[in-house]
């Protein structure tokens, strides 16, 4: 859901910088997005049905500019795959304002779930592109 609301509202993928998202723990045998993801996702007109989740690499890491991910544990795991990265991992919201706040895993989730967790991500989302794109970073 992340890639696709991302895609959506920052309009990367026009100015040449598509966001991609990567899983910490993908299980090979469910790559396809979950019915919810879908049902939420199609309420605001986004279509990820033909999304697969792919695993999180460190050439991934290395190619991407900003690592974000939706909890610290993500984050510390995505840290600990790639600690010479550690300047650029942030959690969404830590990245947004300033401010960690874990957004809701929605995995295996009922509807309400998603549907929360699909609206943080578009939160810290646009308070990120209101930031014109730069995450608040600790001195």
């Amino acid at each position: 859901m992340a890639e696709a609301i991302a895609n959506d509202i920052l309009n990367y993928s026009r100015l040449g910088y598509p966001a991609f998202s990567r899983g910490i723990k993908v299980n090979p045998q469910k790559i396809k997005p979950e019915a919810n993801a879908i049902t939420v996702m199609n309420a605001l007109g986004i279509h990820i049905a033909l999304h697969k989740a792919q695993q999180i690499t460190i050439a991934t890491i290395a190619e991407a500019h900003w690592v974000l991910t939706m909890t610290t544990e993500q984050k510390a795991k995505v840290i600990a795959l790639d600690p010479i990265a550690h300047a650029k991992v942030l959690t969404l919201s830590e990245c947004a304002t300033g401010i960690n706040h874990d957004i809701t895993d929605a995995y295996d989730q009922d509807l309400m779930v998603y549907r929360q967790t699909r609206d943080q991500i578009e939160y810290y989302l646009r308070i990120f592109k209101a930031n014109n794109f730069n995450c608040h970073v600790a001195s």
